[in-house]
């Protein structure tokens, strides 16, 4: 598991307050299973994030997760606008469980 420097356990309110569950399956998160966005069961383990190859590594989830329009302007996920440590909480608890 990568280290992110960040606390899983602050990750399940994070989410639940940005409304992540609207769109996404997250296994652990009350509420969390929206079907618009892709499930995010076993996250970690894809070789593609957004549409871009190549192993997931933290950053590029921790990116993907606050700016992803910045990242493919043709995403539908919107750009959260996350503190970089809201990221790297959500982006540690996807990567210890899911």
């Amino acid at each position: 598991m990568q280290q992110v420097g960040g606390d899983a356990e602050r990750a399940i309110p994070a989410m639940i307050r940005n409304g992540c569950g609207g769109c996404h399956e997250i296994p652990g998160v009350p509420g969390a299973h929206g079907s618009v966005g892709p499930s995010l069961q076993g996250v970690a383990e894809r070789a593609y994030i957004g549409g871009h190859g190549g192993r997931t590594s933290s950053d590029a989830m921790m990116r993907w997760i606050s700016r992803a329009r910045d990242v493919d302007p043709k995403t539908a996920m919107p750009n959260t606008n996350l503190s970089p440590q809201e990221a790297r909480d959500i982006t540690a608890y996807l990567y210890a469980r899911t």
